[in-house]
Order: structure tokens, then sequence, then C-alpha cells
């Protein structure tokens, strides 16, 4: 990446995009800049990314973005909540895409931090990417902040520091509009274990919503979702998506899946996935329920020629990603 900055006798309107790469030589430059006020800094600025520079944020003065990236921050430089919710202020009625990935400090004491600070709408907010190494770290996000127009979400775990998502799920439920989301990527994410509840007690509403597993409850909203990316693939997830719903499945108007499946067993995960949604969607030896337009799935050899079995049936489409390593 470069550096779009003002030069002396250039105007500043003409400069709509600011990205500092990884760079320890661009770090008085940047927190010179930064102590300018937002009127002097590029104020035709939209687009903001920095990478894992460190920043005095109490000096970050751009408004009226579009876009803003802030990702991989070492412990020393992350960010305080109440430091964010003072630079998203300054763009709450233009933004739209924010990501925040590495970024975001776990506070001790949320709580009175909660209390402290009004919760903030970004109206325009349309795509959100979070990566995060405590569970604390995403909810706290969702907690203060409003996303009413939210269409695209993104989740990011760490491959080396894995943490029950549980939290994650019913904040999500709690705080976001997962009913209208178009995209949903959940990449490195730990999906809780357990027992899963019997189909036919869920299907006839004999088990209360609030007491079903946080998961299920959040398949369950994800009515309008058409893009689903799962790197790597669970396999509890999966069977959530087949549980049936009044008349229907879950996830019924899904278009287009991307995952990465690590098992060659062919008893878990992708394809007893496949198979029960045939099951489930076939009537009087016709499969009716809506076909998926494009599926994306690394898998081993040998699960891959199963899949071809299944796929004849719905006139599904394999797309071949590498193969998982195992």
């Amino acid at each position: 990446m470069t550096r779009s900055m003002m030069k002396e006798g250039q105007p500043a309107e003409t400069h709509s995009v600011l990205a500092y790469p990884f760079n320890s030589d661009s770090e008085p430059l940047l927190n010179q800049e930064l102590k300018r006020s937002g009127t002097h800094l590029c104020p035709a600025l939209t687009d903001v990314s920095i990478r894992s520079v460190p920043v005095a944020w109490s000096h970050f003065s751009a408004s009226n973005l579009q876009r803003l990236v802030f990702s991989e921050y070492p412990l020393d430089y992350q960010l305080l909540m109440r430091t964010l919710h003072g630079i998203l202020s300054n763009s709450k009625d233009t933004l739209e895409t924010l990501s925040l990935k590495w970024t975001i400090g776990v506070e001790v004491e949320w709580a009175d931090t909660r209390l402290l600070l009004k919760r903030l709408t970004l109206p325009r907010v349309k795509d959100l990417d979070i990566g995060y190494m405590h569970a604390q770290e995403t909810c706290q996000n969702f907690q203060m902040f409003d996303f009413p127009a939210l269409r695209s979400l993104t989740l990011r775990g760490l491959d080396d520091y894995r943490v029950d998502s549980s939290v994650i799920f019913i904040d999500m439920i709690k705080y976001l509009p997962v009913e209208q989301f178009d995209k949903l990527i959940l990449i490195s994410i730990v999906f809780p274990l357990g027992d899963f509840p019997d189909h036919d007690l869920v299907k006839n509403g004999s088990i209360a919503e609030e007491s079903l597993p946080p998961l299920l409850r959040l398949v369950r909203r994800l009515v309008l979702l058409r893009n689903l990316v799962l790197y790597p693939s669970s396999h509890v997830l999966l069977k959530y998506m087949n549980y049936a719903k009044e008349d229907s499945i879950n996830m019924a108007g899904l278009k287009k899946l991307s995952m990465r499946e690590e098992t060659d067993d062919p008893e878990i995960g992708i394809l007893p996935f496949l198979r029960e949604r045939v099951e489930i969607g076939t009537v009087d030896g016709e499969y009716v329920v809506p076909v998926m337009e494009e599926m994306r799935i690394g898998m081993h050899l040998s699960i891959g020629k199963e899949y071809l079995k299944v796929a004849e049936h719905t006139k599904w489409h394999l797309r071949r990603l590498p193969p998982s390593r195992n």
C-alpha cells in the first residue's frame, strides 16, 4: 500500500484515501498529522486504512469517512471503547464500511464504561468486519454501536487462540439486525458443542425459543441470508441449518456456500448436511427446495466423489478449491 497525503500547494479536496502500511518510519509522521484538526487533514478524505502502525488515538480527528479500517494492533496500542466511540462519532452519518481486526482492547471495567457512554447509532454501515482474540471484544462492539442497516458481517477468530463463541451469538441476536443479513463470513470461529435438541420437538414448537441453543436461535433468524462463507467447516452449524422451521428449513434461500472441509469422515460435515437437505427437500422424488447457485468447497478427494453423487439429485455444482491440509 502507499500513502496518499497532502502536499504543499496541492488542493486538499483531491484526496479521498489515506492508507498507512506497516512501517515503523511512519509513526512520527502519522502522529503529527493526526494532531491537526479534521478540517485541515484532507477535508475530502473518505477512506482510511491503518494496519499495525501505532497511533495517538486521542488525536485521530478524521471525520465524514465512508470506510474505516484498523487492523492488527499490539496490545499496548489497542483502542479503548471510549476512544473508538469518539472516533466513530465524527463519521456516524457517513460511515458505510467498518473493519476492526484485532484492534480493540478488552476493558476490565466494562460495566462502568457502558454507563458513561451512550450507544451510538451508525445508520449507514452495511459492512462490518471484526477480528478478535477475546469474545468480549466483539460483544462490546455490538453493545456499544447500533447498526440498523447492516447487511454483511465478517467474524474472524484466531487459529492459535480458540475461544468459545457462544456469547457472541447471543449478543448478535440481541443487538444486530440478523434477520436482514445477506452475507455472513465466519473464519476460525469455535462453535459450541453439546447435545442437539430433537428435530420434531423443535419443529412443532415443543421447545421454547429461549431454551434452544444460541447458535440454533441465530440460524433460525438468518431468513434472508444468501451467501455463507465458513472456514473451516463446522458440523454443528451445518446440522442446525437443516433443522425444520415450520414447513421449510433454515436458510432456505441460501444461494452461495463457500467452505473448507477438514475431515475425510463421510459421516461428519458437508456430506451428511447435503444428504439430509436432499431428504428434507424432496417431495414425490423431486427436489423442491431452492437450489444453491454456487458452492465452493475444499475437501478430500474421497469426500468429493461422494459429493458428486449427492449433487446429481439437486443440480448443485461444485467449484473445486485446493484440498484441505490433513
